[in-house]
């Protein structure tokens, strides 16, 4: 293969005794959230068991008004405790703090930033102190900023991982919290550059993504770990495939494109560009079926289709109870998709240039190729290196494909193969768990 596992750095120096790290998520809705429980609390799990030199800490602070807790109060708190348990169980200290901001203000105007620091720069200040905590590491802008502040303010000596996970002031933009060029989004790139110049070490989910944060940033300590697949959920098992197959009914010789995640009418990925490709795929490959594993509502999903030509004889549409689960339906598949969006302007190519969203590596480590809109920037320069799947470009309706691999029917074993070592390479959980516990080490060695 052309590509090789990313660099372990050789480290010199270590401290004595444990290395206490706080997790901190800051602003988002934790409860029956898929990122949070794959991203978050199965990579502190895999982190924990990665190394005994580890005292790790997980904190979120929630939102006071959000929609999950307001219209099922109980439910809300049965989903917070199964996370108390399930991290208990590995040594890990869940907090949750309730902060008085509204959910639909985490792409926060200006007067509301101060909103996530109320009331909790000293609880922070008291928490560290408590733990003698060494690392805050951060997952996105609130968290970051939050942890840079309350270290400034009461001159602790804690190190701070910027944990970007996307491009936060022009997402922004995206979702309407800003306007391009005024005092909200202005500030919202100063407090951006202020995260960026402080912060001990930088990571970043793609290699394109740290490409552009190179360019804004003169901060050298500046990392590379993508999305994270736990391989012992997520594995190619052709026997696995041929059952789930039989069981949905998949015919002999029928093409199986999938599709894993919620699509809708707005948002990253939209229902009229997948219909689009999926019209192309079965230009392609006649005798084909659009497989859809999502928590959405699956009848309006149909009606949805139907609005944009695709009627129900086409579609699978499957909830994606658990991750074994899924495994199973990505088994029986042929191939699986990134659809993405109409890009319309420089800030949606800009976002779109530095995404991988984390289904890629599921759909690797499944070993299906796969089909990424050119606009996904991150997995089509993977897909193209490693000769994993297909892209193409989208002009209006029409799809212009890159042919290098699109006549393997349904792809050689070989391209499968491929397709896992990648998902082993890049986006293995476990690696990414030693790879995280470096930057800690790095970061917390003696001069």
């Amino acid at each position: 293969m052309a590509m090789e596992t990313p660099a372990r750095k050789s480290l010199k120096c270590c401290p004595l005794g444990k290395i206490r790290m706080l997790y901190l998520t800051w602003g988002e809705v934790i409860v029956r959230n898929g990122i949070f429980r794959n991203q978050v609390v199965e990579q502190l799990r895999l982190t924990s068991q990665s190394s005994d030199s580890l005292e790790l800490h997980l904190l979120s602070g929630m939102p006071l008004v959000n929609m999950k807790l307001l219209k099922d109060p109980s439910a809300f708190w049965r989903d917070v405790s199964a996370f108390y348990k399930k991290l208990d169980a590995e040594g890990i200290r869940f907090s949750v703090r309730m902060i008085p901001a509204v959910s639909a203000w985490f792409y926060s105007k200006r007067w509301q930033f101060p909103l996530y620091r109320w009331f909790n720069m000293g609880y922070l200040k008291r928490y560290v102190r408590r733990y003698g905590i060494d690392i805050l590491h951060c997952r996105s802008y609130q968290a970051t900023y939050f942890a840079l502040l309350v270290r400034k303010k009461y001159r602790l000596s804690y190190k701070v991982i910027f944990d970007t996970r996307g491009l936060f002031p022009e997402e922004g933009l995206i979702k309407h919290a800003y306007r391009a060029g005024d005092g909200n989004f202005v500030h919202c790139k100063q407090v951006e550059q202020y995260c960026f110049s402080h912060a001990d070490a930088i990571v970043n989910v793609s290699e394109t993504f740290s490409e552009y944060v190179r360019t804004i940033t003169d901060n050298p300590n500046i990392h590379t770990i993508y999305t994270s697949t736990n391989l012992e959920l997520f594995h190619h098992d052709k026997e696995l495939g041929r059952a789930t197959r039989a069981e949905l009914g998949v015919r002999e010789g029928e093409k199986v494109l999938t599709y894993l995640g919620d699509v809708r009418t707005s948002g990253w990925h939209q229902v009229a560009n997948l219909v689009r490709l999926f019209k192309a795929f079965a230009a392609v490959y006649p005798v084909s079926r659009l497989l859809i594993i999502t928590e959405q509502d699956h009848e309006g999903l149909v009606t949805n289709m139907a609005k944009y030509g695709l009627g129900a004889e086409h579609l699978l549409i499957r909830a994606g109870k658990g991750q074994a689960r899924i495994n199973a339906l990505l088994n029986a598949s042929d191939f699986g998709c990134l659809p993405f969006r109409n890009v319309e302007n420089e800030v949606e190519r800009l976002l779109g240039y530095t995404m991988i969203a984390s289904k890629t590596g599921e759909y690797l480590a499944a070993g299906l190729p796969v089909i990424s809109n050119q606009a996904v920037g991150a997995a089509s320069a993977l897909i193209r290196q490693e000769r994993i799947g297909v892209t193409y470009a989208e002009e209006g309706d029409v799809l212009h494909f890159d042919h290098t691999l699109w006549q393997e029917k349904g792809f050689s074993d070989e391209v499968r193969e491929r397709a896992v070592q990648v998902a082993h390479t890049l986006f293995n959980a476990k690696e990414n768990a030693e790879r995280y516990v470096d930057i800690y080490r790095e970061l917390t060695c003696l001069p």
